[in-house]
């Protein structure tokens, strides 16, 4: 057994199975909270640093995760909590850094990306 490929695969069930179907938009108040901490979550998650190797370095651990992921990061940008919006920006900042780095970088997503996160943050001033 590959040592190397077990992290990989639980952080992929916990996002899929844990963090995504939580920032999916549900009403009220305890709803908000649960995005703003599973935001959170994912937003740690996707950490890369000299200290820290984000298991999603990894072509092929981003690329499971990817497409139900863009649209949900779209919609939180248009969140009604200041904080969930805030944290939703930072994490698709360090996604982007992350998609560099695995080569997954393309126009398309960049054109699929940006304009919402710069209509959101422009409507917000």
């Amino acid at each position: 057994m590959n040592t190397l490929l077990v992290p990989h695969s639980s952080s992929v069930l916990c996002l899929a199975d844990v963090i995504i179907p939580n920032l999916v938009w549900r009403a009220g108040r305890t709803a908000e909270a649960i995005r703003t901490a599973a935001i959170s979550c994912l937003y740690a998650t996707f950490q890369h640093s000299a200290d820290s190797i984000s298991p999603f370095t990894v072509s092929d651990t981003l690329a499971t995760v990817l497409e139900p992921l863009i649209p949900l990061l779209l919609a939180l940008v248009e969140d009604s909590s200041k904080k969930t919006r805030l944290i939703t920006c930072q994490t698709l900042g360090r996604l982007m850094k992350l998609l560099r780095i695995t080569g997954f970088h393309s126009a398309d997503l960049v054109h699929q990306i940006y304009p919402g996160m710069l209509l959101s943050i422009l409507s917000r001033i």
